[in-house]
């Protein structure tokens, strides 16, 4: 016979929803994170509601504003060296490119969740080793990309639905350049 002791197992708490992970990132981060340290490390949820926020500001700028307008505003934007170009172009080829460029709007911005995912991806992948080697911490890869994720809630889900609600709600169109920011151009840099 053995004489091995049977130890009592200690009840482990079952870890955090999503949903109240969602909730937490708001009301006590500490607590997000902490059940993703502790190994849930699901994030597909974060990343659905940015998208659907993605959407909801995609279909404000095609209803309200249109994507002509978003890509003459963006025109606009252009250093000098940029429209003296767009300026020296034969007309038929400047006519094709301003046909174009609303097109090329629309699809960049239905296609941008597929660029933060994989912006997201990389992100990860470039703090996996930094964090373990660097740092000499011991963390996961999916650990680390639930953190980005459910830290990304802080600011891409606000900003999108906000932008959205703006221009349902009548901000100029005029004002509508991009979800990013830029920072000023200044004529002395």
């Amino acid at each position: 016979m053995s004489d091995q002791v049977v130890q009592p197992s200690a009840e482990v708490a079952p870890g955090l929803t999503q949903m109240q992970r969602i909730i937490n990132v708001f009301v006590a981060p500490s607590k997000t994170f902490a059940d993703i340290k502790a190994g849930n490390k699901s994030w597909w949820l974060p990343f659905l509601i940015t998208v659907v926020c993605g959407a909801f500001l995609w279909s404000a700028i095609n209803s309200q504003v249109t994507w002509k307008t978003v890509y003459e505003n963006q025109q606009k934007l252009q250093p000098e060296f940029a429209k003296r170009m767009m300026d020296q172009m034969p007309p038929d080829q400047r006519a094709a490119a301003d046909a174009r460029g609303p097109k090329t709007q629309a699809i960049t911005w239905a296609l941008s969740p597929l660029g933060l995912l994989v912006y997201d991806l990389l992100m990860a992948l470039i703090l996996w080793p930094t964090i373990n080697f660097g740092f000499g911490g011991k963390a996961k890869y999916g650990s680390i990309l639930a953190v980005i994720m459910y830290a990304g809630l802080v600011l891409w889900p606000i900003r999108l639905l906000l932008g959205g609600i703006a221009l349902f709600a009548g901000a100029a169109p005029d004002a509508l350049t991009s979800a990013i920011p830029r920072p000023p151009i200044s004529p002395h840099s």
